[in-house]
């Protein structure tokens, strides 16, 4: 069983997954139900290979001395180095040691580790108390333009589209829970290299993470947004620290589902539709939806230009790894169709006090899921 079908299987809370649709979308699982109706679970980010249309299996392979991995539409090879590459190009991670092979899903390099998401790698980096950890990658080309915060930085092919986007993740614990934030700054050192380096926002963590991934469109459109840097966006950000922390103030997510990247769905009858948000702490904090009057710009909103809200919010139901909000009457129109909304802000259910870590869309990590139901 692939990590994807696990999660749906925890989803379902049920080992009964009757696939029927095995190849119809690279983001999308279709399951045929008891009473007749369909589910499918679209995934935020492209869950089959490009090349091979078969559902990823996350694992690692032994191949002669080299570690190797395949994403989305990427290979990776593993050895001092981290090198991954697709068709729009390449990039090199350098490591401090080599990595070893502990089990399919994860490796060492020294007292790190190495896990796969869906078109990269995630990393845990060991740290003391407040010690920054620091990596140099290069690109396969010169002078590519560059788009960064301090949560992530990209290497942009174009004004819009990165080849390969380096997220901050966050401080660890001991049970692998996310407790603060991780900042993230660079340095240039020359035309195709660059040094990350990653800033814990806490000494009480065993492990800094972050993830690395090639480029692919995602189903969500989304930014966060947060009121201690009202003019910064996240457009390629792949955490959200939803509520109230010291480091970025009150922070929303803005997100807008592409339907149009799920077409077999689009003249069908709705019954359901349910977005599970992946959760990385153990949170008591609950968020909302709140539905939008107009479009948001995932590459320019911010918290100084936040756009008209309704009055429709949608509480979410909190379990230990999801967020699940029923956002079936912001995208079905009145004959039960889905309909293309302006999308809707996730934000704290509480002003001040606490937080939970969600993935947003740009997740490769846990991908954000839309469940819908249909006929």
């Amino acid at each position: 069983m692939t990590p994807i079908l696990e999660r749906i299987q925890r989803l379902r809370k049920s080992n009964a997954v009757s696939i029927i649709d095995q190849y119809c979308n690279r983001y999308q699982v279709t399951l045929l139900e008891a009473n007749g109706s369909k589910t499918a679970y679209c995934f935020s980010t492209p869950i089959y290979n490009q090349y091979t249309n078969n559902i990823l299996d996350m694992r690692f392979y032994k191949v002669g001395d080299t570690i190797r991995a395949w994403g989305s539409n990427s290979e990776i090879q593993f050895s001092d180095k981290i090198f991954i590459k697709n068709h729009e190009g390449a990039c090199t991670f350098y490591l401090k040691d080599k990595t070893k092979l502990l089990t399919d899903t994860e490796l060492c390099c020294g007292v790190d580790r190495i896990c796969m998401t869906t078109n990269g790698f995630a990393y845990k980096a060991s740290y003391n108390k407040e010690s920054s950890v620091s990596f140099t990658i290069e690109v396969s080309q010169p002078f590519m333009p560059v788009r960064s915060n301090n949560k992530y930085f990209a290497i942009m092919s174009d004004k819009f589209k990165p080849i390969v986007t380096v997220s901050c993740l966050g401080v660890a614990g001991e049970t692998g829970q996310i407790i603060a934030p991780v900042k993230i700054i660079h340095k240039k050192i020359n035309d195709k290299s660059y040094e990350i380096t990653f800033k814990p926002c806490s000494p009480m963590g065993k492990w800094i993470m972050f993830e690395a991934n090639m480029y692919e469109p995602k189903i969500f459109q989304d930014t966060t947004v947060e009121s201690n840097n009202p003019k910064s966006n996240n457009a390629f950000g792949s955490i959200g620290f939803i509520g109230t922390t010291k480091e970025f103030g009150q922070q929303w997510l803005y997100t807008r589902p592409d339907l149009t990247r799920i077409p077999e769905i689009l003249d069908k009858y709705i019954c359901k539709a349910i977005l599970h948000v992946p959760q990385f702490n153990y949170s008591s904090t609950n968020i909302c939806a709140i539905a939008l009057l107009s479009r948001f710009c995932s590459f320019g909103s911010n918290w100084n230009n936040k756009v008209q809200a309704t009055s429709l919010l949608i509480d979410s139901v909190c379990d230990i790894d999801y967020q699940h909000i029923d956002i079936t009457q912001v995208i079905r129109d009145k004959a039960g169709r889905i309909m293309q909304s302006e999308g809707f802000i996730l934000k704290a259910t509480q002003s001040a006090g606490g937080f939970c870590v969600l993935a947003t869309g740009d997740n490769y990590y846990a991908p954000e899921i839309l469940e819908i139901n249909f006929k």
